[in-house]
């Protein structure tokens, strides 16, 4: 659970969740999320969901990596369904929050705090075959970005 706010003249954030850690100012982090999650005030096209300003929302993230699906709730109703962007061998370790404003932003948002509950732990398990293809995967998308044996 994330208890967030988007202040008054927010460009807008953006949530993710990756199988792996990125320098914060990488855009490749946010390109190569397995779960994506655009927030905003305005620009209700670009965003799943749609915040008050200057207001307090719970933003509950309830991933299944075996249906490779993301439930997303806000103030306990659901919101979407994300769908899962790319294949993991790990499970998901980092949470990411960025600005997606396309200038300074000096309002942004504030988040007052971040709870998990994990019921389980353990990354789908995968074949030798499948780590192969994932291994293949990570190269051909990720430019060479893998993780060496």
């Amino acid at each position: 659970m994330l208890r967030i706010m988007l202040q008054k003249g927010c460009g807008g954030a953006e949530v993710a969740l990756a199988d792996r850690l990125f320098d914060p100012c990488d855009d490749e982090g946010q390109r190569l999320a397995v779960f994506r999650l655009p927030l905003g005030a305005s620009r209700p096209q670009a965003t799943v969901a749609k915040l008050q300003t200057g207001r307090w929302h719970d933003l509950c993230l309830a991933w299944d990596l075996d249906n490779q699906r993301c439930d997303v709730r806000l103030n306990n109703k659901p919101v979407k369904s994300l769908p899962q962007s790319h294949p993991t061998g790990n499970g998901l370790h980092y949470l990411r929050l960025r600005s997606t404003s396309q200038q300074v932003d000096p309002n942004g948002f504030l988040i007052e705090r971040v709870a998990a509950h994990i019921e389980d732990p353990i990354a789908p398990p995968r074949s030798v075959a499948e780590n192969r293809r994932l291994q293949q995967y990570y190269i051909k998308h990720h430019g060479g970005l893998t993780p060496q044996p």
